[in-house]
């Protein structure tokens, strides 16, 4: 209620502190004069406003671009802080809400919370499909190949490593990306066509089939990665992906009645396939039905495995939330990107994403 992008009109506005009373940051802003009004100019499709209900409140107009959207008696029930307005469904962009004060003792802003919801078919939402082989399958395909140093050992034909500092391997391949997978031990340098891209501790994941490195949005055509041992006590390989072209082994479907944006949802069956968003925001949530037939599915930001989760569940459920990023990865200022792959499992599915705005200036 003190930044910047809310602005208070009238005679009457106090900022009311340290009443703990469970409020955002432990304050309020409230006026007792009919007509004062607060303004927040916003970017997005949807705005929480969060305040009180009770007796000493009364009527507030609330305006969106200008135009009378609802008025609410916030005498009518009794909560500290909760949600006592929304508005959704925005056309995405700048919007400005203003509330006006027209009756009761008091009106109070705690709170405000600006999203937009993007659905699963919005062309900013990426799909991508891979070409996904064992790491013990040196055959070349149309597709790629991988290749190891002299004395790397092939562990039934499951894993490929080696305790060598200096061991390495190359993936050869024709597409816009690749993904190595390996297990939680040891560390790499990674060389994308020769150049240097990062050194990587598989150790810090501690998983099995954890992904090493994800590299996509190259130039389509042919490209190499090469992977180093850097660090012990031993290295793993086991398989890798290679980013194809858009849209393949990938269904849109219509879904009335299970609570999806847009009746509809996106879905590939195929190990390895990739979503991928670019975006700007606070906080982020992927949402989507679960149901008996979904998988394991590696949620990645900004190219770091934040969780691995599932959207299997016993009983068919309508759309929800599946992972929040602020949970497992708070994000920083700018641009930032997420990507989701399916692991294991028969399905992976998408219904939208919603991103958390930043306030903007008035």
């Amino acid at each position: 209620n003190n930044d910047a992008s809310v602005v208070y009109s009238g005679s009457s506005w106090q900022h009311l502190r340290d009443r703990n009373l469970g409020e955002y940051g432990n304050a309020v802003h409230a006026t007792t004069a009919d007509g004062d009004s607060f303004t927040i100019a916003f970017e997005g499709t949807d705005i929480k406003i969060i305040s009180s209900l009770g007796a000493d409140r009364g009527v507030v107009d609330f305006h969106i671009d200008g135009k009378l959207h609802k008025s609410l008696d916030m005498a009518a029930g009794s909560s500290p802080r909760t949600v006592v307005f929304e508005a959704t469904g925005l056309p995405n962009g700048r919007h400005e809400l203003k509330a006006v004060k027209r009756g009761g003792a008091l009106m109070a802003l705690d709170a405000y919370q600006v999203s937009e919801l993007i659905n699963d078919s919005d062309p900013r939402v990426v799909y991508l499909s891979t070409y996904d082989d064992k790491a013990t399958d040196r055959n070349a395909t149309p597709k790629g190949f991988i290749t190891y140093a002299p004395g790397m050992w092939d562990s039934n034909r499951d894993i490929t490593g080696s305790q060598k500092l200096g061991a390495w391997f190359t993936i050869d391949f024709e597409g816009t990306g690749v993904i190595m997978r390996g297990t939680g031990v040891g560390a790499y340098d990674f060389f994308l066509n020769g150049e240097l891209v990062e050194r990587v501790d598989m150790t810090a994941s501690g998983l099995h089939h954890a992904i090493g490195i994800d590299i996509a949005g190259l130039k389509p055509g042919r490209h190499q990665l090469k992977g180093v041992m850097v660090g012990g006590p031993q290295v793993h390989v086991d398989t890798f992906s290679v980013y194809g072209s858009k849209e393949m082994d990938w269904t849109r479907r219509e879904l009335a009645g299970m609570g999806c944006t847009g009746d509809d949802l996106h879905a590939t069956g195929t190990l390895a396939n990739l979503i991928q968003l670019e975006f700007e925001g606070s906080d982020l949530d992927v949402l989507a039905p679960v149901s008996n037939k979904l998988g394991t599915v590696h949620y990645l930001i900004n190219g770091k495995v934040a969780k691995i989760g599932t959207q299997y569940g016993g009983v068919p459920s309508r759309s929800k939330v599946l992972f929040s990023c602020s949970d497992y990865a708070p994000l920083t200022p700018g641009k930032n990107t997420l990507r989701m792959h399916l692991n294991r499992g028969e399905e992976m599915r998408l219904d939208a994403v919603r991103i958390y705005k930043r306030p903007v200036k008035p």
